[in-house]
This record gives C-alpha cells, structure tokens and sequence, in this order.
C-alpha cells in the first residue's frame, strides 16, 4: 500500500509562513504570535499596520504636548445641620 501525504491545514501552513518571515524568532514565540494573529482574524501584514498606526498616533500626541482636558467640578454645597442643645 502506498500511503499519500495528507493537505496541511491552514494553521500549518499560517504557522510555516510566519517562521519564514522570522527566521530569528523561536517557534515558541512563532506560534504565540501566531495564536493571536488568528484569534484576531487578521493577517500578519493588516497586523503590524494597525499596531504602527496606534504607535504613531501616541508619538504624535506626546510630541505635540497636549493638554489634558480640565473637568469642571460640580460645586456642592454644605449641608447646614441645626445645632442641638
């Protein structure tokens, strides 16, 4: 009998791909990123995209200086008590 290779699933095939694009990293670290790249439904590129963006975005934000928002604060008078003999 001769025995066929069986099709890799898609996790397989995502998991080869990720350790092709980080030949440095561990495979540990390999299937952790790749964990939270499929719980998230996107791929590796839309992934590191929207990651600079927010990074970006905070840089931007801190270089420009700003200021928080000052809250009004609600001004609450003293409860008058009588005074009791």
């Amino acid at each position: 009998m001769v025995k066929t290779k069986r099709k890799l699933s898609s996790w397989n095939t995502f998991v080869m791909k990720l350790k092709k694009k980080h030949p440095e990293k561990s495979f540990k670290n390999i299937l952790k990123l790749a964990s939270q790249l499929k719980k998230k439904g996107t791929n590796y590129l839309d992934f590191v995209k929207v990651k600079t963006e927010k990074v970006v975005k905070k840089i931007s934000r801190t270089m420009k200086g700003n200021k928080k928002r000052k809250t009004s604060k609600r001004k609450t008078s003293k409860r008058k008590t009588s005074k009791r003999n």
